[in-house]
């Protein structure tokens, strides 16, 4: 099968985020298997998902870690032209859920492995799949601590996502954070006997609107990345039981995506201080009242590093030395956090994904076919 064929099988598993990826993990395993190539898994608590972990060639240093996941976005709400989870092929295009974000890569690297691994390689190939990137990148840390120091050192990482096959070598660190108000309950008619915790949270929501002014007065000029500083987005609030009660709860979530420049501890510690001047406002009136900052999860930013070896070896294959930035974050943040060199480079273009009639351009996935075929030759 070659690189579009295995994209159409991918592409009909649906494995939006918030269902089980093992049907797409059982479909790879036996392609695995029929080729001798070995893996490893790394299953979620609830054993529902799956990560891989694929090796070819012998086990020694300087190779290479192939990365992508295997979850999409939903399609719910959106109008589609023909079936997502069917590819559908037109006008020098392969449309469907995935086929960009990242299920074409993904189908590029498998129809690759089986000719690496009948080629007499110098050096490994390894592929990295993984679940729940869409939401948090929530499956690739226990794959990294499962494969860390059970493989020999490699010279890169190089995580698929789209950036028109250029090399990128940054992208903004994320973080999503519910801030969890409780105040005191009451009849609405008798206010002075409650604390309202919307009221509040009202408050929070000014303090953290000044805070996102202040990092969009001070960006870094120097940086490629757009916008040019930290931004935080209040996404979702709920709070409060019936127009005639005081509210004695209210929580919100925000997602906040900094510079590579900055630290998570950094935005946390003024975001708690705003929900530590509320809560004392609160507590004047009741001393149970309670402000908190919950972390949900964190995507480390990826810090560019032009004289590491990943930007080295990419820049052997597509003989370009200067990289890109993009405003997305990816599970390469996490890979360089745990030490390895990592570069982003992959077919389509993120403007393509997570829209109605996603889809890869057919030169793209040339592109990509050709790109794995060096990195081949090359070992």
């Amino acid at each position: 099968m070659n690189s579009t064929e295995i994209m159409a099988r991918l592409v009909a598993f649906d494995t939006v985020s918030s269902r089980s990826n093992l049907h797409l993990v059982d479909w790879t395993r036996s392609w695995l298997d029929r080729h001798d190539i070995p893996y490893r898994l790394t299953s979620n608590d609830e054993g529902t998902k799956q990560n891989l972990f694929a090796s070819v060639g012998p086990s020694v240093a300087g190779g290479v870690i192939l990365s992508g996941h295997s979850d999409v976005v939903p399609v719910e709400g959106q109008d589609w032209a023909t079936d997502p989870f069917t590819v559908s092929h037109r006008d020098g295009r392969y449309y469907g859920r995935g086929t960009c974000d990242m299920k074409g890569f993904v189908a590029a690297v498998l129809s690759m492995l089986p000719k690496a691994n009948a080629a007499n390689l110098s050096r490994p190939i390894h592929l990295a799949l993984s679940y729940d990137e869409e939401v948090g990148c929530l499956g690739v840390p226990s794959m990294i601590e499962d494969i860390k120091d059970r493989i020999p050192p490699v010279q890169a990482v190089i995580v698929g996502e789209p950036t028109g096959m250029k090399p990128v070598d940054q992208h903004k660190g994320s973080f999503r954070a519910r801030i969890s108000v409780t105040g005191k309950s009451g009849h609405s008619s008798q206010p002075e006997l409650g604390v309202n915790a919307i009221h509040h949270a009202g408050r929070i929501l000014e303090g953290l609107s000044r805070y996102a002014e202040t990092l969009e007065a001070r960006p870094d000029t120097t940086s490629t990345l757009r916008p040019d500083h930290t931004t935080i987005n209040i996404g979702m609030i709920a709070g409060g039981t019936a127009p005639n009660i005081i509210a004695q709860n209210c929580d919100m979530t925000l997602g906040t995506r900094f510079m590579p420049t900055e630290t998570v501890e950094m935005h946390l510690q003024k975001m708690r201080e705003i929900v530590a001047d509320a809560t004392r406002e609160m507590q004047k009136r009741a001393a149970e009242c309670s402000g908190e900052v919950i972390v949900e999860h964190v995507i480390p930013a990826l810090r560019p590093d032009p004289h590491g070896e990943a930007a080295a070896f990419c820049a052997s294959l597509v003989g370009q030395h200067d990289f890109g930035a993009v405003s997305f974050g990816t599970e390469a943040g996490h890979f360089q956090q745990a030490g390895f060199s990592t570069l982003i480079l992959g077919p389509g273009s993120i403007r393509q994904a997570h829209k109605p009639d996603e889809f890869i351009a057919e030169d793209q996935m040339q592109q990509i076919d050709a790109f794995l075929e060096r990195l081949v030759s090359s070992f």
